[in-house]
């Protein structure tokens, strides 16, 4: 893994997008997803630390791994509201989001003491295949489905998903989100979800990218299925 110094402004915001320079490279690595669904616990959280594996927490998670290297949230009220203090998360900070017709992501004032901190990447609406080719990832309706495409074109080769369960776009293993867009979201999302992730399968593999999903009782099962803790033991599997 490597991460591109940028002066001591490592996560300078780029609001178009159209900068790539700073996204990491994972050199044929294991990427873990640590996203919110309710089968998401520290535990887990901590066999990935205890790895050679680059993790990303998605919103929320970055709670129960504060270590991680990446915080990714496609969610501009979350990182309004939400978002770590600086000094509580040293890892790159990463947001999504579909850009405005000015091609620019709106920027809340609440976020304004952010904009050194934040790397923005285009997200394209309505998207349910990966992308391969520019600045932006396909949207699959969710955060993971948004960082594996992402973390794909920067060179990992197995992704290790946990806390995808699929079961409810409103069940987290923490409390639900405090603002309204997070309420507004229907429980038919999660068709959206599984379509994308079904549609990303073959485009993994065709790429010679191992999916892996560690997390307990997912209804996502278009991957193979593994124990964390399994996956942890055996390093080689999926090559």
């Amino acid at each position: 893994m490597v991460f591109h110094d940028h002066g001591g402004d490592r996560c300078l915001i780029d609001l178009a997008g159209n900068n790539r320079d700073w996204w990491p490279e994972f050199h044929g690595g294991t990427v873990a997803i640590l996203a919110s669904g309710p089968s998401m616990t520290r535990a887990q959280c901590d066999l990935v630390r205890e790895t050679q594996w680059t993790a990303v927490a998605i919103n929320e998670t970055w709670r129960l791994a504060p270590w991680a290297h990446i915080l990714y949230g496609c969610d501009w009220q979350w990182w309004a509201e939400r978002a770590p203090a600086r000094a509580e998360f040293d890892g790159l900070r990463v947001t999504g989001t579909v850009p405005k017709s000015n091609n620019r992501p709106h920027l809340p004032k609440a976020m304004e003491w952010q904009a050194a901190l934040l790397n923005f990447i285009p997200v394209r609406s309505g998207s349910a295949v990966p992308l391969w080719k520019g600045p932006h990832v396909g949207a699959g309706s969710n955060s993971a489905f948004q960082v594996a495409n992402w973390v794909a074109r920067c060179g990992a080769k197995r992704i290790v998903l946990l806390g995808v369960d699929c079961h409810s776009p409103n069940s987290h293993w923490h409390a639900a989100h405090g603002h309204p867009g997070a309420w507004a979201q229907k429980p038919n999302l999660m068709g959206s979800w599984m379509q994308a992730w079904k549609n990303a399968e073959p485009e993994f593999k065709k790429r010679g990218i191992c999916v892996m999903n560690c997390s307990p009782g997912s209804a996502l099962t278009v991957f193979p299925r593994a124990s964390i803790e399994w996956m942890t033991e055996n390093s080689d599997a999926c090559e």
